[in-house]
């Protein structure tokens, strides 16, 4: 144990400064905590754990990078999110975090901490101050000062998220709840309207999570939360803001979609697969508000769903920071939204890096192919383009994917 505790120390000592504050902040989770490299990487940059630097590509008045305009702000962006990941995988190579699951890039998807690691950090160099258990801990952002009600029963292990449903009930009571900025609420059952409308009085959040939730619908005060960043509304039942044209002006990330089973009709089985091409699952997402394009700043914009007009995917084109892109079309509706889409994307030839493309296909009978678009064809596709997903059509990969140099991932499933 002490060898352990001495390799770790002197592991630790040689970190950067910015990688050890990273590291610390994983202490406000449970021991054997499943670490995502998305999930954790969004926090660390809510929280502002990571920060660019001169080196980084600091846009400094009265240079040449200064005057380049949009495009140095895109560049700043995206090496800070860059950093972000320099980090996490620094933290594995020294063995502070042992990766778990891999992409078939074979990118790193989640972590574990090993518990004399995760007794290192939160014992001997724990930076947080925190009044809550571990099973609540890691759902508020760092130095929340928040703290259960005296006469509340401490929290089974079983049942934290009672004990975070009735925090959430004292929110409008408490000044503490003003100076949040992280917010997750990721399986939690039994949220109300009230929580919610609780919930968009922390008007500094910039982080607010609600994935896998029973949420049906955010509220119309969600316009009030006009520093938020990052919004999960993943594996929910959420198809729409409360207004079709809603601006949250620091929006980066809008995380969207639950994957839904298909009729049995469309996944009988057959015994000839070479004529099947039914599509077993489509994607079920929040609509694409109508007030995109005056959201400047969303980098990512995973999954929504254009199908009910496709017109509102000319917004997209304006979103010169955006790096991941996933859409959602109905397959049913001919109206050439698919070629507005790549209309689209040309214009964002600098800054796309990952895009998905999710056609919903109608249940069609056995041995059928259901009819899809054409994929259209690109003068000047993304060129830093990494990764391409294509659901639900059957035409095969479009020629211009020759042309990209730094794709990695193709996924293109074309038969359930």
């Amino acid at each position: 144990m002490d060898t352990s505790r001495t390799m770790l120390t002197f592991c630790y000592n040689e970190l950067p400064v910015t990688h050890k504050t990273c590291l610390h902040y994983l202490s406000i989770f449970p021991q054997d905590h499943i670490f995502r490299r998305p999930s954790i990487i969004r926090r660390w940059l809510s929280e502002g754990l990571v920060t660019s630097t001169g080196s980084m590509g600091t846009v400094r008045p009265g240079t040449d990078q200064h005057n380049k305009g949009s495009g140095s702000r895109r560049r700043r962006l995206v090496q800070l999110d860059e950093q972000a990941e320099r980090v996490f995988d620094a933290l594995v190579a020294r063995g502070f975090l042992r990766p778990e699951e891999t992409s078939a890039a074979s990118k790193i998807k989640t972590c574990t901490m090993h518990h004399i690691v995760h007794e290192f950090i939160a014992t001997d160099v724990s930076f947080i101050n925190s009044c809550l258990p571990p099973d609540l801990a890691h759902r508020f952002s760092i130095n929340n000062w928040i703290a259960l009600d005296e006469a509340s029963p401490p929290p089974e292990s079983d049942r934290p998220l009672h004990s975070l449903i009735s925090l959430l009930g004292s929110l409008p009571g408490s000044d503490k709840w003003q100076l949040l900025k992280v917010l997750d609420l990721q399986d939690c059952k039994g949220l109300k309207k009230k929580h919610l409308k609780n919930i968009c009085k922390i008007l500094l959040l910039k982080y607010l999570s609600l994935r896998n939730t029973d949420v049906t619908q955010l509220p119309r005060q969600i316009k009030k939360l006009q520093c938020l960043e990052i919004l999960d509304v993943r594996q929910t039942e959420i198809r729409a803001f409360p207004r079709k044209s809603i601006l949250l002006p620091m929006l980066k990330q809008l995380l969207a979609g639950n994957k839904v089973s298909l009729s049995s009709s469309s996944t009988a089985t057959t015994t000839d697969n070479s004529k099947s091409h039914r599509f077993e699952q489509s994607l079920a997402t929040v609509r694409l508000p109508g007030s995109t394009r005056r959201m400047k700043k969303l980098e990512i914009l995973s999954h929504v769903d254009a199908s009910s007009n496709v017109d509102d995917l000319i917004d997209i084109g304006q979103l010169l920071h955006l790096r991941k892109l996933g859409v959602v079309l109905d397959g049913n509706q001919k109206t050439g939204g698919l070629a507005l889409l790549f209309q689209q994307i040309e214009k964002l030839q600098d800054c796309l890096r990952s895009l998905s493309i999710w056609i919903n296909q109608p249940a069609a009978s056995e041995g059928t192919a259901p009819e899809t678009e054409q994929m259209a064809a690109l003068a000047s596709p993304p060129k830093h383009l990494q990764s391409l997903k294509i659901t639900g059509i059957t035409s095969g990969l479009p020629d211009w994917i020759t042309h990209l140099d730094q794709l990695s991932e193709i996924t293109h499933p074309r038969e359930a």
